[in-house]
C-alpha cells in the first residue's frame, strides 16, 4: 500500500517545525510530525515505536488514524549525537571505583573533570533516558547509539544498552562527543573490554568509528599516536 504522504523538502519544510526532513504532509488535510507534539495534536507510534503528531486541518478530525508508515532509519548528526551524550555526562556521575582506577593510571582529579568520564551503572538508566528525551525529544535520541524500547508492564520505555562501566567520551576535531566507549566492569574476554555504546543489536542505529581527539589546548607541534581513546587522553595529561 502506497502512503498518501508527501515528504517535507527544502522548498516545502514541515508547517509544524519548519525543518526540511523527517515529517510529511497531505495536502489540504493533515500535517505530520515527528519532533512537535502541540496541544489538540494526535499522537501516534510508526513501525519502529517511534512517536509522530498528526494535525488534521478542518472539524473533521479522526479519533485515531491509523497511517501506514514506512520504517525509519537514522542516525542523528554529529550536533545531535553532541547534545544526547552531553545530557547523559550530565545525568550520571562517576563512581568512587571509577575515579579511583582512574587515579591510579596517573590522572588527576582535574583532568579526570575535564575529560568528563562517568559511570553507566546497572539498575536507573530508564530514568537517565526518560531525562535526556525529556530535554531533547525522541525525535534526536531515537537516532543516537545507545537509546533502546523495552516492552514492560505499562507498555514501551525507553532505556539505555551497553554493559555496566566507565564511560568513556570520543570527541572530534571540533570538540563533540560523537560516541561514548565503555569500559565493561565485567568483560568476558578481551575483545569486549572496550566497546561502543550502540542500539545495533536491538534494531537501532549503530556508531560510526570515529578517531578520538583529546580535549588539549597546548602545543599540538607533536602529533602522538596511540591505541584506545582511554591511552589518548592519558598521553597529554
Amino acid at each position: 500500500m502506497t502512503s498518501p504522504f508527501i515528504s517535507v523538502s527544502r522548498r516545502c519544510p514541515c508547517a509544524i517545525c519548519n525543518k526540511p526532513d523527517w515529517c510529511s504532509y497531505i495536502p489540504a488535510r493533515v500535517d505530520l510530525c515527528y519532533r512537535i507534539g502541540r496541544p489538540g495534536a494526535i499522537r501516534q507510534t510508526d513501525k519502529r515505536g517511534q512517536s509522530y503528531y498528526l494535525y488534521w486541518h478542518g472539524d473533521d478530525t479522526p479519533r485515531a488514524p491509523q497511517i501506514p508508515l514506512a520504517p525509519q532509519t537514522r542516525l542523528a548528526t554529529p550536533e545531535e549525537l553532541h547534545v544526547a551524550y552531553s545530557a547523559i555526562i550530565d545525568a550520571t556521575r562517576l563512581s568512587s571505583a571509577h575515579r579511583q582506577g582512574l587515579r591510579g593510571r596517573g590522572l588527576t582529579d582535574d583532568r579526570i573533570n575535564l575529560f568528563e568520564y562517568r559511570t553507566l551503572p546497572l539498575e536507573g538508566r530508564a530514568k537517565i533516558a526518560s531525562t535526556v528525551i525529556s530535554w531533547h525529544g525522541e525525535y534526536v535520541c531515537a537516532g543516537v547509539p545507545g537509546f533502546i524500547q523495552r516492552q514492560g508492564k505499562r507498555g514501551h520505555y525507553w532505556t539505555l544498552a551497553g554493559s555496566p562501566g566507565m564511560l568513556i567520551p570520543v570527541r572530534d576535531l571540533d570538540g563533540r562527543i560523537v560516541g561514548l566507549k565503555i569500559r565493561s566492569d565485567a568483560p568476558t574476554n578481551s575483545d569486549n573490554r572496550y566497546m561502543y555504546l550502540s542500539s545495533s543489536k536491538y534494531g537501532g542505529p549503530g556508531v560510526e568509528s570515529a578517531c578520538h581527539v583529546p580535549v588539549f589546548k597546548g602545543d599540538t607541534s607533536t602529533i602522538r599516536i596511540t591505541e584506545g581513546e582511554l591511552k589518548a587522553d592519558i598521553s597529554i595529561a
